[in-house]
């Protein structure tokens, strides 16, 4: 019998510490970011993570008119190297709207500083053949039903002159 009690506790320790220890199992709360945004109201509220990186702000609005985008709170998690680099690329419909710009990364668990994505406006008009008058993006000409399945947000993590990319997985929360 405490043979069986042994092994019984050790599989459970198990468990627990195995458990516990995977990252890829953390939750990710949505956070507000009123210093960005532009609109209280939105059609989709969202958050993201990749192997090394996630983000609790996400939000999409769909309006008569309007369309509003906005990605930030980009947070380290703790697997990453002090001294590497991080860059984001975000696609709709594999079209880039937002890419490039590389980040040092100073201590693991970190905020991401000035990695924010924006935008905001009108839809342009459309003439007989479909295509869009005057200037457009990625974002809007995408639709609100579409949302879901067109966006695509990579991440880049370089450690000297190795890189990696990761393609984050959206939960969504509206």
């Amino acid at each position: 019998m405490k043979k069986i009690m042994r092994l019984f506790v050790a599989i459970f320790a198990f468990i627990l510490i195995t458990a516990c220890g995977n990252s890829s199992n953390m939750k990710i709360e949505f956070m507000e970011d009123p210093k960005h945004d532009v609109t209280k109201e939105f059609t989709y509220k969202f958050v993201g993570e990749s192997n090394h990186f996630y983000f609790q702000t996400g939000k999409a609005y769909y309006g008569n008119n309007e369309r509003s985008l906005l990605l930030s709170n980009f947070k380290v998690k703790d697997n990453v190297k002090e001294g590497s680099t991080f860059s984001v690329n975000l696609y709709f419909d594999d079209k880039l709207l937002y890419g490039g710009m590389e980040v040092p990364i100073q201590k693991p668990k970190d905020t991401i500083p000035g990695i924010v994505i924006a935008e905001f406006g009108e839809n342009n008009e459309v003439d007989e053949h479909g295509n869009i008058i005057g200037e457009s993006d990625a974002f809007f000409e995408t639709t609100m039903t579409g949302f879901k399945t067109s966006i695509r947000l990579e991440a880049e993590y370089c450690i000297k002159e190795q890189c990696t990319s990761e393609v984050f997985k959206i939960r969504y929360l509206k």
